[in-house]
């Protein structure tokens, strides 16, 4: 039971890497492809001064 639930532990962590990346990589082709400024990469922190400063 145990080595089962490792198992999953181990499974669960390797797709949310795979999606991690697949998010970055969209995340810089539209950025690419619109030209849209966007934050850094993993830092959720950046998107919180872009909405204030596009509030004005």
């Amino acid at each position: 039971m145990v080595a089962a639930l490792e198992r999953d532990v181990s499974e669960h962590r390797l797709r949310r890497l795979q999606l991690q990346r697949s998010n970055e990589a969209l995340r810089e082709m539209l950025r690419a492809h619109h030209g849209v400024p966007g934050p850094p990469v993993g830092n959720p922190s950046a998107l919180v001064g872009l909405r204030r400063d596009s509030i004005g």
